[in-house]
């Protein structure tokens, strides 16, 4: 069977409409010009016309669809129609035989699809696990670990990272890193590429050790020893000051700088000059000289720190423990600091023994945080020469560790799957065992119709029909030629072809079509399973015919709901009405009632759509359509509208239908007042719905109608029928349905 539809830019089916729940019987009502016909000619497709239309199948098994429309009247009323087949003259084994092999072919079909069955519930119980299991990995893995998101990259939705896990299980090696490795490694490779950084230069105080080292500091500087005043200035101690005291004595002046008297002689300056010879003063120059090479390279030093230091701050990422290299920077400069200060002590005074600091410690502990970062900076730069590879090996270590941590869940969903597969590949091969015997029987039930099937019974049959449905202007006849086909012709022996009238070929062309139903154009085939669809079969036909027509399509929907036919279902599209009440007429005695869903097919704006009405008949009768008024009188504003639906009702059900006269219904009031008010309800519902009402009627009051609603009610009671006012007043049921339809009444 057919389990929807759907229809999708054809025709004025501009938007997608999808016919769904289809059942044995389907009855779709749509005026002309709303889209029936191209329902029909979807549903006919065997050719790919319709490639945004689909039809879905039960068991995804398509079954043959024999339409009648149009264009099947015009394909087959022609000259020589083409012969239909159908089971002729069969010995009673032969019939047996074909029914038995028939019911074979049925249950092989059965196992086929119980084998499909079995493979749906394996894949829905893989399905229903598979879910299962990537919601499970996505809260237990994906978000536990949000470090290693950019590991996770192009598997950021739950079904692909479910199925990356699977791939890496595949694929997994027990060779795991420790979480805190990688979260270490993560910080390193995951966001922005790293920038290769230069080394630092250490600090060369090669200068200021050997200054700082030297015995110069240490040495006492004096004049010569041998010059007769040396004695006394060695005794005295005054070498530097006598040293210091001889820059201020003039040439050619014999005033003593310190006492200023007249006792400098030529002899006296001699003994100064010979006593502070040239080693003397080449002490002092090479003091003077350190000190000045000191200072150059220790202001040289401290330069490079502080370019060093403000370098390694402005980048992203710096090695050098800055914080204690600024320390050791400010020991530094206090060292150098105090160093100068010693230094010009002894320029002062060469004769003074001194003993420097040493900034070689300081220098070193600086050297050793500039070559820690340097060992840093080469990992660095190697990762840096090597990121790519690094992060690829660093993203296959994390998913090796998202495997291992949930390697039990992957494992037994691992084993369903291949549970699974080879399940399915088992029951498969049953299938195609199954499709294979299917298809033999087939071909033998239809070599056995081939030699019982002829076309001489669909002539009888439909010679009979047309005979007894009084058609008996013209019959059908196989032709001479003996090709399979038939003529139609007239009682004096001409070929009618082209002097029906519209209504005969629409009649013929649908007897034809039954005929069909329960044959074939081939001369086997005729037993497969088939879908009908019949779009308006009723056209040009007068009121006794499509009588004739509504109750051959009852017929075969009985026979489908009863299950002894090969038509397993009906698709009826119809814009008449009457045809429509006629074909769908439900009583509690219809066998096939709970088989039927009802549709409204409309164009709105040129755009079908279509309406559902499931097993709610969307087209009343008139009677129904009163009742259903009446019952919302209370939205109604006109009182002279509710006077002519009473009146109608009263006389379709108890004058037309019943045969009582206004006179017989008073007669059932015995209370003079009761019967006062029915007579007055009478009169005035005759009186308002037959004669312009004048003001006293349209002014009636919500009071007065109410009694007169009273007593219409009192009519049925009394007429013994208030059982039919209280079905026809019973709300709707959920379904959209009364639960006793108006015809039971």
């Amino acid at each position: 069977m057919i389990k929807s539809i759907k229809i999708l830019n054809e025709a004025s089916f501009k938007e997608e409409v999808m016919i769904e729940n289809l059942q044995k019987v389907n009855i779709i009502y749509g005026a002309n010009g709303t889209g029936k016909s191209t329902i029909s000619k979807v549903l006919s497709d065997t050719e790919g016309k319709y490639p945004e239309c689909f039809i879905d199948w039960t068991d995804d098994t398509p079954l043959d669809v024999l339409t009648y429309n149009k264009d099947f009247q015009n394909r087959n009323f022609v000259e020589k129609m083409p012969g239909i087949f159908t089971i002729g003259e069969a010995t009673i084994e032969e019939e047996k035989n074909i029914k038995e092999k028939n019911e074979q072919l049925n249950q092989i079909e059965e196992e086929g699809k119980n084998y499909q069955k079995n493979i749906d519930k394996l894949k829905e119980k893989k399905n229903t696990e598979e879910n299962d299991l990537i919601l499970y990995l996505w809260d237990n893995v994906y978000k536990k670990y949000p470090e290693f998101s950019d590991a996770c990259k192009g598997f950021k939705y739950k079904k692909t990272f479910k199925d990356r896990l699977v791939e890496c299980f595949d694929l997994f090696e027990d060779n795991v890193l420790d979480v805190e490795v990688l979260r270490g490694k993560a910080k390193q490779l995951f966001g922005e590429p790293p920038i290769s950084q230069t080394h630092i230069e250490t600090v060369d105080a090669s200068v200021l050790f050997a200054i700082e080292e030297s015995e110069l500091w240490r040495k006492v500087v004096v004049g010569k020893q041998d010059v007769d005043i040396a004695a006394l200035i060695k005794k005295l101690g005054m070498s530097d000051w006598v040293s210091q005291g001889l820059q201020f004595v003039e040439d050619e002046s014999d005033v003593c700088p310190f006492c200023q008297h007249h006792t400098i002689n030529g002899d006296f300056r001699n003994k100064l000059n010979n006593f502070f010879d040239e080693g003397y003063k080449k002490d002092v120059a090479e003091i003077n000289n350190m000190q000045a090479n000191y200072k150059a390279s220790c202001d040289d030093i401290v330069y490079r720190l502080k370019v060093m230091v403000e370098g390694q701050k402005g980048m992203p990422k710096s090695f050098l423990d800055i914080i204690q290299i600024e320390s050791l920077i400010k020991t530094f400069n206090a060292t150098i600091s105090e160093i100068s200060g010693i230094m010009t002590q002894k320029a002062k005074e060469p004769s003074r023994q001194i003993v420097l600091p040493s900034t070689k410690d300081i220098i070193e502990e600086i050297n050793a945080l500039i070559n820690n970062a340097n060992d840093e900076i080469v990992k660095h730069n190697t990762l840096v020469n090597n990121f790519n590879s690094e992060r690829d090996n660093l993203i296959k270590s994390i998913w090796r560790f998202f495997v291992k941590s949930e390697y039990a869940k992957l494992e037994a969903y691992d084993k369903l799957c291949k549970d699974t597969v080879k399940g399915v590949s088992a029951l498969d091969v049953k299938i195609k065992d199954a499709r294979k015997r299917y298809l033999e029987l087939r071909d033998e039930i239809r070599t056995l119709e081939t030699n019982m099937t002829s076309i001489k019974p669909t002539v009888i049959e439909m010679n009979k029909m047309l005979s007894g449905f009084g058609f008996t202007g013209f019959h059908i006849e196989e032709t001479v030629e003996g090709h399979n086909q038939y003529h139609v012709i007239r009682e004096n022996g001409e070929l009618a072809y082209k002097t029906l009238s519209e209504g005969e070929i629409t009649f013929l062309t649908f007897l034809y079509y039954m005929q069909l139903v329960k044959g074939s154009f081939n001369d086997s085939g005729i037993t497969s399973r088939r879908v009908l669809v019949i779009d308006d079969p009723v056209s040009s036909l007068d009121s006794s015919v499509l009588f004739v027509v509504s109750t051959l399509i009852r017929e075969l929907f009985t026979t489908i709901h009863e299950g002894n036919t090969n038509i397993k279902q009906v698709i009826l599209l119809t814009h008449n009405v009457y045809f429509h009440k006629e074909v769908s007429f439900l009583d509690r005695y219809c066998k096939w009632r709970d088989d039927v869903y009802f549709w409204i097919l409309r164009k709105n704006d040129n755009i079908s759509s279509i309406q559902p009405f499931m097993k709610d008949n969307p087209i009343k009768s008139s009677y129904d359509l009163l009742w259903h008024e009446y019952k919302n009188s209370n939205h109604v504003k006109s009182h002279v509208i509710i006077q002519n639906i009473m009146r109608r009702i009263i006389e379709n059900y108890f004058q037309i239908l019943g045969g009582f006269s206004p006179e017989y219904i008073l007669e059932k009031f015995d209370v003079p007042e009761e019967r006062k008010i029915c007579r007055s309800l009478l009169s005035w519902v005759n009186d308002g719905s037959h004669s312009f009402p004048d003001d006293i009627f349209v002014e009636l009051s919500d009071e007065q109608l109410g009694r007169h609603k009273a007593v219409f009610k009192k009519i049925f009671e009394k007429m013994n029928q208030l059982e039919h006012y209280e079905m026809m007043m019973r709300p709707v049921t959920k379904e959209g349905e009364s639960s006793v339809s108006t015809e039971e009444s």
